[in-house]
């Protein structure tokens, strides 16, 4: 019996496929390195889907002893029907060190009859395992089997997370910055100085004058004042020159009187 001939188109297309997808899962582990820490759950469980296509995947971390992450969404209520469902299956199964595929007639019987209702059929369990210890457990479901190449896909890009979330965990706090914490100490204390300096602030308005104990000095004659020989606020005593009155109009009114005569303030 003769072998048919391989078509060469078929099989550059295959390559071609591989070499994508392999590049896919370079760069998805360089991701799980390199991204934040408060991102690294969401990434696993939702950016894996570009290499592996599945339906649901849950992440149960050893750390919280609980689900932190679930495909399709970036919160979720822990108080959800479906979350608390998977808080029971992940409750009842046993973390394997080893990828498994999940046995669905091995759980309690209530889970048994609720999964098609909630999960794929074939589900997958993938140790998130590093050099540190076990980091958790991911759960991935889809409609079609799992082949050996996905499950060696997925324990590489399960090792790359617990890799970089034991990482994390290592991490002494970040020494803070001493010059960045004087320079705002000096910038609040010349904030509070400046509140602190005494601002003074006046109004203009209208006013009146008005004497307590007023009291009227006349001259003995009318006239029209020259000059005032007293300044403003100015203390006066009896006798004292108050003011000067025109010459010509005092002449012409007091015929006999001096020249250059001065009027002094009424006796009070």
């Amino acid at each position: 019996m003769t072998t048919p001939p391989s078509d060469p188109a078929r099989m550059q297309q295959g390559r071609q496929a591989a070499l994508l997808r392999l590049s896919a899962l370079v760069h998805l582990c360089e991701r799980l390195r390199t991204c934040a820490p408060d991102e690294l759950d969401f990434v696993l469980v939702n950016e894996s889907h570009n290499i592996l296509p599945y339906q649901q995947a849950a992440l149960y971390r050893t750390d919280m002893a609980r689900i932190a992450a679930i495909s399709g969404t970036a919160v979720f209520d822990p108080a959800a029907p479906y979350i608390r469902w998977l808080d029971r299956v992940f409750d009842s199964i046993t973390h394997e060190p080893g990828p498994v595929m999940l046995d669905v007639g091995s759980l309690p019987a209530a889970l048994r009859n609720e999964w098609a209702q909630w999960m794929a059929p074939h589900a997958a369990l993938i140790p998130l395992a590093g050099r540190h210890g076990r980091a958790g457990t991911l759960l991935v479901a889809r409609a079609d089997a799992w082949t050996k190449p996905d499950i060696q896909a997925l324990c590489m890009i399960g090792g790359e997370y617990a890799e970089s979330r034991q990482l994390i965990a290592s991490q002494p706090p970040r020494p803070r910055n001493t010059r960045v914490r004087r320079r705002v100490g000096a910038i609040l204390a010349a904030v509070l100085l400046v509140a602190l300096y005494p601002v003074h602030s006046w109004v203009l308005a209208p006013a009146e004058v008005v004497p307590v104990a007023p009291t009227y000095v006349r001259a003995p004659f009318a006239g029209i004042v020259h000059q005032l020989d007293v300044a403003p606020n100015a203390a006066v005593r009896a006798g004292m020159p108050v003011v000067e009155l025109e010459r010509a109009q005092l002449e012409s009114q007091c015929p006999g009187r001096p020249q250059g005569a001065r009027s002094s303030p009424h006796p009070v």
